[in-house]
């Protein structure tokens, strides 16, 4: 089982999965998902990781994908933003354009104030 460093998103997801199925399997522990990748490709063991970042090697079939209860899993995103430094002019557009599309985010109260000006 190869997993990313304590701490790690992709980390906590895999652990909750063994545990969810009540498993303790062998582990090898990475520092990235690119260097986790990398192990599996190399025939090292199987990896719980992002699809995004797995996409390439799938398509190419130098990856398979396994089935698993409990997967794919929704993880949740945020949007987020330094609350101790102004958005730049780009950053502003950026945010103002994901916040007006269909369904787009909630502004929490806290972060109003970097979408102004």
């Amino acid at each position: 089982w190869l997993l990313r460093e304590e701490g790690s998103g992709t980390r906590i997801a895999a652990d909750e999965l063994v545990a969810h199925h009540g498993l303790d399997p062998p582990r090898m522990v990475l520092g990235s998902n690119g260097a986790v990748e990398e192990a599996v490709v190399a025939g090292f063991g199987i990896a719980l990781l992002p699809l995004g970042a797995v996409t390439r090697r799938l398509d190419a079939g130098i990856l398979a994908r396994i089935d698993c209860p409990g997967t794919p899993m929704e993880r949740p995103w945020h949007l987020v933003a330094s609350s101790a430094v102004a958005l730049s002019p780009t950053a502003t557009l950026a945010a103002r354009s994901l916040l007006s599309a269909p369904g787009a985010f909630v502004v929490a109260p806290a972060a109003r104030r970097l979408l102004r000006g």
